[in-house]
């Protein structure tokens, strides 16, 4: 019985998240910019931080989510692995990081689309006060 708890706990520790690398995220991006065929035009407004409410970007904003395990089907953002990407920005409250996050993000009790659902808890951290922490994360996928 010893044993089988001690192979568990191996099991539940080596399963920890662990972000991925610049270049996976990268890597990442770009097989969702190649699957959903995105034009120029629209990265170009991501770059800016500007993503319309179209179908197109609400599938770009899914993909990537789910490309870089942010994101679970079914709870959505996932809030404390926003937060690990967060955490080396200096400038930042983690306090007041983690509660616009949890204000953001909804469990989807009105039943919409997973693009509609990821789209809309985006939209609200991109155009919170994590505005130029959210555009440092995404500028270093460029």
């Amino acid at each position: 019985m010893k044993i089988f708890i001690i192979l568990a706990l191996i099991v539940l520790a080596s399963a920890e998240w662990k972000p991925k690398s610049r270049q996976e995220l990268k890597q990442a991006r770009l097989d969702c910019i190649k699957s959903l065929n995105i034009p120029q035009d629209l990265l170009e407004k991501a770059n800016r931080l500007e993503y319309p409410d179209t179908d197109l970007v609400k599938e770009f904003v899914l993909c990537g989510a789910r490309t870089s395990e942010l994101w679970n089907e079914s709870e959505g953002w996932l809030s404390d692995r926003i937060m690990r990407l967060l955490e080396n920005d200096k400038k930042l409250n983690k306090e007041e990081a983690r509660e616009v996050i949890e204000s953001c993000l909804d469990d989807n009790s009105q039943g919409s689309s997973l693009q509609d659902w990821s789209y809309r808890n985006f939209k609200c951290l991109i155009d919170s006060r994590l505005r130029s922490s959210m555009k440092k994360l995404l500028q270093k996928l460029d």
